[in-house]
Formats: C-alpha cells, structure tokens, sequence
C-alpha cells in the first residue's frame, strides 16, 4: 500500500474484506495509519463501498471493500468504472477461506477477474495445497505464476 502511494496519485489498492465490520475496522487503521496530500483536489487516501455506505470509491488509492461491491465495480459498464478499474495496481484478499463458504463463488469470481498483483490472507485456509493448485492453474492460464 505504502509503495502504491508513494508511486503516483492514481494506483489503486483494493483491500477486500468478508465483513462490513472487517472493511470500517480496515479503513479506520488505514485512516490512521497513512495521510497524503494531493496535487489533484479530487483525490482521496482511502475509501469504502459496502451495501450500505459509499464514500470516495472512484477517488481514492485505498479502497476498503467486501466482495459483492467489488465484483459489482470490476463488472460494470459504467465509463467512470472502467476507467477506475485501469487504475487497479494490486489487490489485498482478507480471510480468503471464505472462497469455500456460502457466497464463496464470489471470492472466485474475483480472483479469477483480477489482472494485477494480488495477496490472499487466511489463517484458516482449509485444504492449501489444493487451492494453490487451483490458483496456480488460474494464473498459468493469464501468463502468469503464483509466488509463495
């Protein structure tokens, strides 16, 4: 993240989390943790989309989301959010176990839309070798290799 801010403006991160309590949790860390000032009125450091609230998405490097609003973002065919997609640079998975929960097909959905960088987190991962596996499949099929 740190290096994302300290590159450009633009990069985004997005950090995904399973929760609404994970993603306010995250962006009040980040909030404190991280300030920045920008060239551009517009920008912000960070911003939310969940179910229930929306603040700086378009705007900001850091965006704290659950899986629904991000795959909501990633395919639409709205002009603002492709243009914001592009600027993705890497994406952060929390709790990447849920990929095997109900509602899991979207952390799927999600990793296999993803063209940049990402990092999966989970203490809790089940079954690791045959996620790596999936994953590795995955990503072989975008030219790209998986790195422990």
């Amino acid at each position: 993240m740190e290096t994302c801010l300290r590159t450009d403006d633009d990069g985004v991160v997005v950090f995904v989390a399973p929760t609404k309590a994970l993603v306010y949790q995250v962006w009040a860390e980040l909030n404190a943790r991280f300030s920045k000032q920008y060239s551009k009125d517009n920008r912000k450091l960070s911003g939310v989309f969940t179910r229930d609230h929306r603040e700086n998405v378009q705007d900001c490097q850091i965006l704290v989301t659950v899986p629904q609003c991000l795959s909501i973002l990633l395919l639409s065919a709205d002009r603002d959010n492709l243009e914001w997609a592009t600027r993705i640079r890497h994406v952060i998975f929390d709790e990447v176990h849920m990929l095997g929960s109900p509602g899991g097909e979207v952390w799927e959905q999600l990793l296999l839309l993803v063209h940049v960088p990402f990092v999966a987190l989970s203490a809790t991962l089940g079954d690791v070798q045959g996620f790596l596996s999936w994953l590795r499949r995955v990503e072989a099929s975008k030219g790209r290799e998986i790195y422990l």
